[in-house]
């Protein structure tokens, strides 16, 4: 059996953030990793601080205490190794579709072909061909987190962090999206850590799921998801499926 890499270690992180109402204690010595090419899901009662965790993890917060390390180099700040995809997608309305995928690349500097090539990739990556050219506002949601996500990946991260990315879709149009995260995850063999509140959800597309407690969160649950992949729609139905989604729910609750 191959033994994978740990990629992402998380060792004793505590956050916590004073404002106007007092302090808030957010998260409580967590512990966890993220092997190379595991796709986990991070669930959690609301409030608990999942979306902050995941903001530390990129370097955009800082931490209380402990220490966040991605491939054994500690995590100070945001990195290209580092994607990053929110609950909106955040696209520049006047830029278009191919446009807005290359803006990290403009970012670092490589304004040019190269980049615009790279872009081009990441569309048809994503399911984007023929859309390359269109503005945000003429793209439905689940297209505009098509491009979020393209954006995200074409600098190619080691890792990447989504933050409800599908939260505000239609609940068709979700699942559709689930499985094309999975086409794309298995073509590229990328890391994926996802907060979702769907339950169904991080059951269907993990390799394990994490399930944080009430606040401040500690680790309360770390669950292996042992369906074959690759995983079909009827395996919701099952009654291995339906033990796993039960197990996490009384976790939550």
């Amino acid at each position: 059996m191959e033994m994978k890499k740990t990629l992402l270690a998380v060792s004793h992180l505590s956050a916590t953030y004073v404002d106007r109402r007092g302090t808030l204690h957010v998260l409580d010595d967590l512990n966890f990793h993220v092997d190379r090419g595991e796709f986990i899901c991070l669930l959690g009662p609301s409030g608990s601080g999942k979306s902050t965790l995941l903001r530390i993890l990129a370097g955009l917060l800082p931490i209380r205490s402990g220490s966040v390390k991605l491939d054994g180099k500690v995590v100070r700040g945001p990195q290209p190794g580092i994607g990053m995809v929110f609950q909106d997608a955040n696209l520049m309305p006047w830029r278009t579709a191919e446009e807005n995928i290359r803006l990290p690349l403009e970012v670092q500097g490589q304004a040019n072909g190269g980049a615009k090539a790279q872009a081009e990739q990441m569309a048809e990556l994503v399911g984007l061909r023929g859309f390359e050219a269109t503005l945000p506002g003429d793209l439905s949601g689940g297209m505009a987190q098509r491009v979020a996500i393209a954006r995200a990946l074409v600098q190619e991260p080691d890792i990447l962090l989504m933050d409800e990315p599908f939260g505000s879709l239609d609940a068709l149009t979700r699942e559709r999206m689930g499985e094309e995260l999975l086409r794309i995850w298995g073509s590229r063999d990328q890391t994926i850590l996802l907060v979702t509140h769907d339950i169904n959800e991080a059951v269907y597309l993990a390799d394990r799921v994490l399930v944080l407690s009430a606040r401040p969160a500690s680790l309360k649950l770390d669950v292996s998801i042992r369906l074959p992949r690759p995983r079909k729609p009827e395996v919701r139905y099952t009654p291995e499926f339906g033990k796993l989604a039960a197990r996490l729910r009384a976790a939550i609750e």
